[in-house]
């Protein structure tokens, strides 16, 4: 359990390591390298989602504390993810598939909600071609890591026998 928990952190500090080398505003590349590792440990919180919600929340703090100027927006809004995917995950099963499927609704649901945040809080100016943009630059990145993280997860949790759903 230790190292699923230690994927996020890492996550976490690669994003800002990233985000150094490809400035987020001047790049077609926007990393989102933490949510996507809490879209892939999700299943290893099985009949622990309490757990999951609680991880979750503390990441979203962090990223609030650590990334941006909005200070507990992403502790709600990483809460409500997991909320999503522990539901969502219950009708579907665990294969690179669904957990692809499950990441792009994650990673729709999450451009949209800064997006309309950043809106209404008049940090941004409405506009769909922008919006379009923030979700494009958002993915293809992220699937690749998406992917990495997928199999490197797999291959360690058979060596290692951790159970998931």
């Amino acid at each position: 359990m230790t190292m699923i928990i230690l994927l996020p952190i890492v996550s976490f500090f690669l994003e800002g390591l990233f985000s150094n080398y490809f400035p987020v505003f001047t790049t077609y590349v926007f990393p989102l390298f933490t949510l996507t590792s809490l879209v892939i440990i999700y299943p290893y919180f099985y009949r622990h989602e309490e757990r999951f919600y609680f991880f979750s929340a503390i990441v979203g703090l962090w990223y609030d504390i650590v990334y941006t100027k909005s200070f507990g927006y992403h502790l709600f809004f990483f809460l409500f993810l997991a909320f999503l995917l522990v539901r969502v995950s219950r009708y579907l099963k665990n294969n690179y598939v669904n957990v692809l499927f499950l990441f792009c609704v994650t990673l729709f649901l999450y451009r949209f909600g800064t997006y309309l945040f950043l809106v209404m809080f008049q940090e941004l100016s409405f506009s769909f071609s922008q919006f379009y943009f923030s979700i494009i630059s958002s993915f293809f990145i992220n699937i690749i890591y998406l992917t990495i993280l997928y199999c490197l997860i797999n291959r360690i949790g058979s060596k290692f026998h951790l159970t998931k759903f």
